[in-house]
């Protein structure tokens, strides 16, 4: 799935004549050059005479398939100042604006940096990181990873692999390491492909072969006898932990930790959940009722800002201060780690509608009904009744009884019109009153509104044993399949205790207390008085 390049062109050109005592100084070349001039200020331009400096550009500018020229490009050297040398010298030879990326950049300056880097239009085409500054960022929409300098430790080379490939990969990693012949650098990169196939997979045992040669690797890098037993020897090591790795797979598990056809059941509910429009819809009227201001960036991209009315304690939102960038589409979130995904899972998403719910903001209403079918004056009342259960969080009674709301439709005869007048067209036709005329109406027909509600609390109250009844069936199945299922397992396998059993059967038991406590609670009103269109 990866592909490691390293390329020759320039290994003959190398300029500088390299003191093989220090292995770690030639690995990374701002230290070299800093090592070899004696000078730190001389060594600030190092990248005027090296050669892979030049190759990367001559890989930049190429549009053949050897090339990046179409191509995203993630650059990662071992220390900051090598990936600034980098920038700075492929804007001053290339003209090639690549932003860099550091662990001494804010959380900001960082996501700028990304986000400049993920835009597929605008954005630049090569980001240049450090070793800590890249950890935690995905960059799984670009396929070309050049090292231009290797890490002595084998986990931080999975991890620099890592930031590409991850899920939302296209393609085969391509990585590329330049190095200088003879080096340590190359015979590090010897080590890595030969001793352990570090670049084809990940396999995570290359943490216990740099414990074991690690020690030795660091001599060897300097003799070409001695790389040639480590190799041996790590590669001998790399087999044997392969094999006995292999050997301890359950591979019954694995056939059975992915089920296709529930695998694409899941994969298609996700995929109407982020087609469906109602969150965009519900997150815009939201907004405004709330006080938050919001502006489309283009590109499936919208900032939302503290308004001027913005209520307090929103997550994410604090008065004064800048806001956030949010998008509705999911890959647009994975490939920016600056964007955060609007969802009905999203803190402020649950934040405005735990409001709404529990609290008192929308749940009472009075509005206008202009029908020319119905006598001006009539009044009707709308009530939401919603299931209430106050049972333990332990027991997750979600699962088989989710909150559950129950409409009533009444007109001022008592007549019940749930069934011939829907929410949603009801909602379509009513018109706003301003709130002194509300005032007014809803005193005068106080004692008629109060008869209403207890008649509609009778109406919902006869819904519910059918609520209670459906809840305790599901839970029943299910429960009771798994203690016969350990029941039966029980006569034949000693492991399973009587613990066990008589868990589920107090589960079973608590969660049937609390299915048979639910109540309903009254949950919001809507009066609507018909009018004449005509006035």
């Amino acid at each position: 799935m990866r592909r490691l390049e390293r390329d020759e062109d320039y290994l003959d050109e190398l300029l500088i004549e390299t003191g093989m005592d220090h292995p770690d100084v030639l690995i990374y070349p701002d230290a070299m050059y800093r090592e070899l001039s004696g000078d730190p200020l001389n060594a600030e331009d190092w990248w005027h005479i090296d050669p892979r400096v030049n190759w990367l550009l001559e890989k930049l500018s190429d549009d053949s398939e050897q090339g990046f020229a179409n191509d995203k490009v993630l650059v990662i050297a071992h220390q900051r100042e090598t990936a600034e040398g980098i920038a700075e010298g492929l804007r001053v030879l290339g003209g090639y604006h690549a932003p860099v990326f550091h662990e001494d950049l804010t959380l900001i300056e960082r996501d700028r940096a990304a986000a400049a880097f993920a835009d597929d239009e605008d954005g630049c085409q090569v980001l240049v990181c450090s070793e800590i500054g890249s950890e935690g960022r995905n960059f799984q929409f670009c396929r070309h990873l050049v090292m231009f300098d290797l890490p002595q430790h084998p986990d931080q080379l999975e991890q620099r692999i890592g930031r590409l490939d991850r899920i939302g990969q296209q393609h085969a990693i391509e990585i590329h390491v330049p190095t200088f012949e003879g080096s340590p650098g190359e015979r590090l990169l010897r080590w890595y492909n030969e001793g352990m196939d570090a670049f084809s997979a990940p396999t995570g045992i290359g943490s216990d072969l740099f414990e074991a040669f690690g020690d030795a690797l660091a001599d060897a890098l300097l003799d070409d006898e001695m790389l040639d037993e480590i190799v041996a020897e790590t590669r001998t090591m790399f087999t044997a932990q392969l094999a006995e790795r292999d050997a301890g797979r359950n591979r019954l598990l694995e056939l059975n930790a992915c089920r296709p056809a529930r695998a694409n059941s899941v994969i298609e509910a996700v995929r109407e959940l982020d087609e469906d429009t109602a969150l965009s819809r519900y997150v815009e009227r939201a907004l405004d009722i709330f006080g938050v201001d919001s502006q489309e960036l283009g590109k499936d991209l919208l900032v939302l800002e503290p308004g001027q009315h913005m209520l307090d304690g929103l997550p994410g939102l604090v008065k004064g201060e800048e806001g956030f960038t949010a998008t509705y589409r999911r890959d647009v979130a994975l490939a920016r780690d600056d964007v955060q995904r609007l969802s009905w899972e999203h803190p402020l998403l649950r934040e405005m509608m735990g409001r709404i719910i529990d609290g008192a903001m929308g749940n009472t209403a009075l509005a206008l009904l202009p029908h020319p079918a119905l006598p001006s004056g009539r009044l009707l009342v709308e009530l939401i009744f919603r299931t209430h259960c106050p049972a333990p969080k332990r027991l997750h009674l979600n699962r088989f009884l989710p909150p559950t709301a129950i409409r009533v439709l009444l007109d001022e005869s008592g007549a019940n019109l749930t069934s011939k007048i829907s929410f949603t067209g009801l909602s379509k036709n009513v018109q706003k009153v301003n709130k002194s005329m509300a005032r007014e109406l809803i005193k005068s027909r106080h004692d008629q509104l109060r008869e209403l509600l207890l008649q509609g609390e009778g109406e919902a109250d006869r819904e519910l044993p059918s609520i209670v009844e459906a809840a305790e069936t599901r839970m029943r199945s299910q429960l009771d399949s798994e203690l016969a299922r350990l029941t039966a397992l029980a006569e034949h396998n000693p492991t399973v205790r009587e613990t066990e059993i008589d868990a589920i059967r107090q589960e079973r038991k608590a969660l049937s207390d609390a299915i048979e406590a639910t109540r309903l609670r009254l949950d919001a009103v809507r009066v609507v008085i018909t009018t004449d269109p005509k006035k």
